[in-house]
């Protein structure tokens, strides 16, 4: 989370950072570490063989109206923010005779939202400033089940524009501000890229029952 020009104390949920900086403006921000996200789906596929390919997934857990129950608490190296336990190992909860792969796909991609929603609650917290909007970048950004889920669980839009490496980016944009190529700061917010966001939608309340489940499967293993 983009904390702006003021430097504020993390907690034990939360790491601080220097965003970006330039001569005469330093940018902090608030991190939370995820040990475990796409790793995940990569190890359902090489270790288990649930699919060929990982953009497979996307489709499984679309086939199914729900994860059946079924969590999976991606603890492969241990639990990063907010729990910061390194001992922990993956698990998978909720289990039974009617659990097919579609479901275990679903879980899969269904712990990286709910991951993501536990890092932005104490970033809120340790911020005190609410979340409006959230940009995303990477390679599962390219799953519309997962930005679907993951703005349903926040309650706020999620914008994805585009670019896998959006470090990338940044870093071709201060480069250009350093040499002359844009006139400030101002300038690259007014640029123009492409973005498709995602809102909101009728399964929001079924995704916060949904992530309670979550919470109390982490809770087991805790």
């Amino acid at each position: 989370m983009n904390t702006g020009s003021q430097r504020i104390e993390p907690t034990q949920g939360t790491v601080a950072t220097i965003c970006w900086s330039v001569p005469g403006r330093v940018q902090y921000a608030l991190e939370g570490i995820i040990v475990t996200c796409g790793a995940t789906i990569v190890w359902l596929r090489d270790q288990l063989g649930l699919f060929a390919r990982s953009a497979e997934t996307q489709e499984m857990a679309l086939s199914v109206p729900d994860n059946g129950g079924v969590y999976l608490v991606p603890a492969f190296s241990g639990l990063g923010a907010p729990h910061w336990r390194m001992d922990l190992r993956a698990a998978v909860l909720g289990l039974t005779l009617g659990t097919d792969k579609r479901h275990l796909a679903r879980a899969a991609l269904e712990s990286i939202p709910y991951q993501i929603r536990d890092v932005m609650t104490v970033l809120e917290q340790d911020s005190g400033i609410r979340l409006q909007q959230l940009r995303v970048d990477g390679g599962i950004t390219a799953n519309r089940f997962v930005m679907q889920f993951l703005t349903d669980l926040l309650g706020v839009d999620v914008v994805n524009i585009g670019i896998p490496d959006v470090s990338a980016l940044g870093v071709a944009f201060l480069s250009g501000l350093r040499e002359g190529l844009f006139q400030d700061i101002e300038q690259l917010t007014r640029l123009s890229i492409g973005r498709q966001i995602y809102c909101p939608g009728p399964q929001r309340e079924n995704a916060h029952g949904w992530y309670d489940g979550w919470k109390k499967a982490v809770q087991q293993l805790l």
